[in-house]
């Protein structure tokens, strides 16, 4: 377009230095119309990064929401106890509701302990401990009950018995808290079960809320 301007310019028959200023003049314009039309364009780059920007930032914060909250909600009442009084009907133990464990003696029960269900979906193995007492587990077609002491690790659904016996001991333990612990996706997942006794051989317990530890 400049170069257009130039040659008919240079057809015109006129003072070099008024030719020259008019050129100059010329190109100046079409230059700074440029310059408007380059920093206009700029201006509208510079704001869609910035709406882009916010967007991305937005879509970030919900999705990580998004992502933690389902991951807690899935890993919520990940352990499942089923408890089992005298009367050998089950029971699904309730976050900070007491349950009857029964009655246990050697002399009067036909069981090794009393006995408990823990279950998981989320994984197969759950590491278990206590502070008094025992665990057993007890195969009832032979008869044959294994002692493992105050730590084990069961199979998700296993009943696991626990008695208020001592090994080796006749000593007969008045309360008692087992732990129990699985690990999911990196994460520690606990609950315990609290038992004491109401006389020489009831016992109740009740069951805590679960903690997530990363």
């Amino acid at each position: 377009m400049f170069d257009k301007y130039k040659r008919g310019m240079n057809e015109i028959n006129i003072n070099e230095e008024l030719r020259n200023r008019v050129i100059n003049d010329i190109k100046l314009n079409i230059n700074d119309n440029q310059s408007k039309v380059t920093k206009k364009i700029n201006k509208k780059i510079f704001v869609f990064i910035c709406v882009f920007s916010i967007i991305l930032a937005f879509s970030s914060v919900c999705l990580f929401n998004y992502s933690s909250s389902t991951m807690k909600k899935s890993l919520q009442n990940v352990l499942i106890i089923t408890v089992y009084a005298h009367n050998d009907n089950p029971t699904i133990a309730e976050p900070n509701v007491k349950f009857l464990l029964g009655k246990y003696s050697p002399a009067m029960s036909s069981v090794p302990g009393m006995p408990i269900k823990i279950e998981s979906n989320n994984t197969n193995e759950i590491e278990l401990s206590l502070t008094k007492g025992v665990f057993i587990t007890w195969n009832s077609t032979d008869g044959t009950i294994i002692s493992h002491g105050e730590k084990t690790i069961i199979r998700s659904g296993e009943i696991i018995y626990w008695s208020p016996l001592e090994d080796n001991s006749q000593y007969t333990a008045q309360e008692s808290v087992i732990t129990m612990k699985v690990i999911i996706d990196s994460k520690e997942i606990t609950n315990s079960i609290i038992i004491t006794s109401t006389d020489e051989y009831s016992y109740i317990g009740k069951l805590g809320n679960e903690k997530i530890k990363n």
